[in-house]
């Protein structure tokens, strides 16, 4: 019984967060904000919330957190049939409102590439 328990704690307790095909479904990309210790990249979300709000080639966005300092992973789904040069575009123009070193003013910043199939 207490090996159960200490089971259920330890899980509860993960900061990790889990691969974001099982979580999320069906994501173009994603866009991890986690912590070293004081919480995100506040000024960089904001850049990237406001630029796929604004986006044509956005269709939805979902926000999953998945640590205790404000971490989040960015769903992001894009419009069926982008052809290749129209999905770069995309990419390399979110690619750019991260920090070039990838560590933000307070955490890491990264943004991967879930899935060509995004039905």
């Amino acid at each position: 019984m207490r090996v159960l328990a200490l089971a259920m704690v330890l899980t509860a307790c993960s900061s990790a967060p889990m691969n974001a095909l099982d979580t999320y479904g069906r994501c173009t990309l994603v866009v991890r904000f986690a912590s070293k210790c004081c919480g995100i990249d506040q000024q960089t979300r904001g850049r990237v919330a406001d630029f796929l709000r604004s986006d044509p080639r956005v269709v939805s966005v979902t926000e999953h957190s998945w640590g205790r300092e404000g971490e989040v992973d960015v769903c992001v789904q894009t419009r069926l049939g982008l052809d290749y040069p129209e999905f770069s575009t995309f990419y390399t123009a979110l690619g750019d409102l991260l920090p070039e070193n990838a560590e933000g003013t307070t955490g890491p910043v990264s943004l991967l590439l879930i899935g060509e199939d995004n039905e």
